[in-house]
């Protein structure tokens, strides 16, 4: 993956004049967006979230540049993931022209149950031996063990096949903020094939995500222009990391330099702190200096080419 971002952060650098541009929220309510220039990714997406918790539901409008995790190809697509008492379903679209993503999708409708039942893991003592019927695309049961901060614990249920898709790629359960996956997920096509052979090993503190936490995400700064003179705050998708960085690029003996700010995966962010990517082909190449954190907004700064930041 980190490859794979390197080779697209070096043709985006090479080829400034060529990057996407999506449009993108400013708040959760979507109520005002902004142009912003794509990093690495060549989709622009625009979905509605629809979360539950213990019977109660939000919506979140999002829209923003997309990874090939969440859009392998321009056109509609739904996720879904059911873990019982909490649940997360987006309608989308995805599409690869400049601010492609302007319009805004209505409320995902209700779905209805399928064939298929799966194990989920009661949200309070963690115990995962609950059976519950999915809905809708939900074709895959999924097991997985995940992190709410500190916190590690099980996490089981129903999930639509592009979900599962996308969570191994992303770290992370798609529209759904809190969980960073730190093993898996495991998906299986049959009814009850999650049920665990043995206890889960979970920390007896854990504590279940809230409805607002399935709907938002993590707001990170962004940039709106490639020269980042100005940047807006955004809302992540399923990504728990802001990422700052400084990337310097040069092709035949020319220097391209560019600041980028936003919500980073865990390829990009395994952890906080201090990261240097770096790729050379001979005649091209690209080295980035970030940092990666996990507050509200903790991008702000910018990163330069000296100091403890120094890249050549």
């Amino acid at each position: 993956m980190k490859l794979i971002f390197l080779l697209n952060l070096l043709w985006v650098l090479c080829s400034t004049a060529r990057a996407l541009q999506c449009v993108t929220c400013t708040d959760k309510t979507c109520a005002s967006t902004v142009p912003l220039t794509c990093g690495s990714e060549t989709m622009c997406i625009t979905a509605r979230i629809l979360g539950t918790q213990s019977g109660a539901t939000a919506t979140q409008i999002y829209k923003a540049c997309a990874s090939s995790s969440l859009c392998p190809a321009t056109g509609s697509s739904s996720f879904s993931v059911n873990m019982g008492l909490q649940s997360a379903v987006a309608d989308a679209v995805c599409c690869n022209t400049d601010n492609c993503n302007s319009q805004t999708l209505s409320i995902p409708p209700t779905r209805t149950p399928n064939s298929l039942q799966c194990i989920v893991c009661d949200p309070t003592t963690f115990q995962c031996n609950t059976p519950i019927t999915c809905k809708g695309e939900e074709n895959n049961c999924f097991t997985a063990f995940v992190t709410d901060g500190t916190k590690r614990f099980p996490a089981m249920g129903c999930v639509s096949p592009n979900a599962c898709a996308a969570a191994s790629n992303l770290g992370g359960l798609p529209f759904m903020h809190n969980f960073r996956i730190v093993r898996g997920p495991e998906c299986c096509t049959t009814s009850l094939c999650n049920v665990p052979t043995t206890a889960p090993q979970t920390t007896p503190t854990a504590q279940s995500t809230t409805t607002a936490e399935i709907a938002g995400g993590l707001q990170c700064l962004t940039c709106t222009d490639e020269a980042c003179l100005s940047t807006v705050s955004v809302t992540c998708c399923s990504e728990i990391m802001c990422i700052t960085a400084v990337m310097l690029a040069t092709s035949s003996g020319a220097t391209n330099q560019q600041i980028y700010k936003g919500c980073a995966s865990s390829s990009l962010c395994p952890r906080t702190g201090s990261h240097t990517y770096s790729i050379n082909l001979g005649f091209q190449s690209a080295i980035a200096s970030a940092e990666c954190c996990n507050t509200d907004n903790c991008n702000s700064q910018t990163l330069s080419c000296g100091s403890n930041h120094r890249i050549f």
